[in-house]
């Protein structure tokens, strides 16, 4: 299993259905796209702390408006035939779009935090 945060630069209204952002922005140098980090997890308590950086390494700016919290799992079987098998899912474990646009300049940087507190 893993995790990742991706950013977007859509909007689109919050559903349990959602699965995916509205407008993701890749991971890459190229036009539009913005280089990701490793991400980052630590914990305190009942809180998980989910953190990401992201650099703009075009000549263009970038607006980021949205961000998810992604989950992917792969399970491993031996099928029927005796084969090696997987199946692969992946769901949108939180989503939220920005009040304002977070405005990435030129060869700027920014990191980006999920926090996950749990109650109960």
């Amino acid at each position: 299993w893993s995790w990742s945060i991706q950013v977007g630069s859509g909007t689109q209204a919050f559903s349990s259905t959602l699965n995916s952002l509205a407008a993701p922005i890749s991971n890459g140098t190229g036009a539009g796209q913005l280089s990701y980090s490793s991400i980052t997890i630590n914990f305190s308590g009942a809180t998980i702390y989910v953190s990401l950086t992201v650099s703009n390494e075009t000549s263009s700016t970038i607006n980021v408006t949205e961000i998810g919290l992604i989950g992917s799992i792969i399970l491993e079987y031996e099928n029927s035939s005796g084969s090696y098998a997987s199946n692969s899912y992946t769901a949108l474990l939180s989503y939220d779009i920005f009040p304002a646009p977070i405005v990435m300049l030129p060869n700027s940087t920014a990191t980006f935090q999920i926090v996950l507190t749990f109650t109960g």
